[in-house]
């Protein structure tokens, strides 16, 4: 299971804050266009829903959108502020519903409390899973299961649109950056299967797929791995701000 604690997560975002003296922005200088785009609409709801990259160790306690305790420290937050900044007169409203450690069964158990249940509800949904769901497949098999996951998807996607009636949804590509952290690269191979089961499944529900993994490996390739995530898998301030921009350059205001 991947995890990380809040402890690690505030002490590497410290640590980060000198090499980013210069602007995510000029570290990686291009739009990151992803094709079809979403088009988001006047006092639209948006929920981000998945594991500890999505988690950013946000205070869950905090059941209200768009609190910045509530949103965390990760790409949740950075979306949700520069939505909200640039375009004040929308009325957008955000809530972070990602928990570190979920695999995608997890996010289907829980979809009751945690998106049908909301004050407000939403009109666009977020989703980036999958890292989880082959961590504990490789630690229970010892090799990946893209078929579950691929079942597992779809049917979380489904319920989806079935309890949100008109619901937009982006699926994030989940990724993994290689060369960090010999233990992540251990059982990297593999997970890259995983990849294109995600956009398959992405464009079957009709969602817009967010790519990452090649955003990642451009990023890394020009400017270092390190820059971006210290593990392999969770956002440093770069990766941060890559996942924002991805995320960004797919809709449309």
């Amino acid at each position: 299971m991947i995890m990380v604690t809040r402890k690690n997560f505030l002490k590497d975002s410290l640590l980060l804050t000198a090499a980013m003296m210069l602007s995510p922005k000029s570290l990686l200088g291009k739009s990151l266009g992803t094709g079809r785009k979403l088009k988001l609409e006047k006092d639209d709801v948006i929920l981000f829903y998945g594991d500890s990259i999505t988690d950013g160790n946000h205070n869950r306690e905090i059941t209200a959108p768009s609190k910045p305790d509530g949103l965390g420290g990760g790409y949740v937050m950075s979306v949700s502020s520069y939505l909200a900044e640039k375009y004040p007169r929308m009325n957008f409203n955000f809530y972070n519903r990602g928990i570190n450690g979920n695999k995608t069964f997890q996010m289907i158990d829980r979809l009751e409390t945690d998106c049908f249940g909301l004050k407000y509800k939403p009109t666009v949904v977020s989703v980036l899973t999958g890292i989880n769901d082959y961590s504990l497949s490789l630690r229970n098999t010892g090799k990946g299961n893209p078929a579950e996951y691929e079942a597992k998807l779809a049917e979380l996607l489904d319920r989806i649109k079935a309890g949100l009636p008109g619901v937009r949804l982006i699926v994030l590509e989940p990724y993994a950056i290689a060369g960090v952290r010999e233990k992540t690269d251990s059982f990297l191979p593999g997970f890259y299967e995983y990849q294109p089961v995600a956009k398959k499944v992405a464009e079957n529900a009709g969602a817009v797929f967010v790519p990452l993994q090649k955003h990642f490996d451009e990023a890394g390739k020009k400017y270092g791995k390190e820059k971006f995530s210290r593990d392999g898998v969770h956002p440093w301030s770069a990766g941060i701000e890559l996942i924002t921009r991805a995320w960004i350059d797919a809709v449309e205001v």
